[in-house]
């Protein structure tokens, strides 16, 4: 009942909602469903993928490709 009216917000709000959550809990905030996941992409992205390392193996830069593929990041 209160996730629809929440999504009712305008995305402005929700996306300032967003960029207040906690960093450690952004994934879990993305997870409940595909319209927050989609609001919150961006911060995501600044938040949790900017400090993210990666080792010259295949498997990780494949990874680095495919993350820079998506058209937010």
């Amino acid at each position: 009942k209160y996730a629809k009216k929440f999504l009712t917000l305008p995305d402005e709000l929700l996306t300032n909602i967003s960029e207040n959550v906690a960093p450690k809990d952004l994934p879990n905030f993305r997870l409940t469903c595909k319209t927050l996941a989609n609001i919150a992409a961006k911060h995501f992205g600044e938040k949790r993928l900017a400090h993210r390392r990666f080792i010259f193996t295949w498997y990780s830069l494949k990874g680095l490709i495919d993350m820079t593929a998506h058209p937010v990041f």
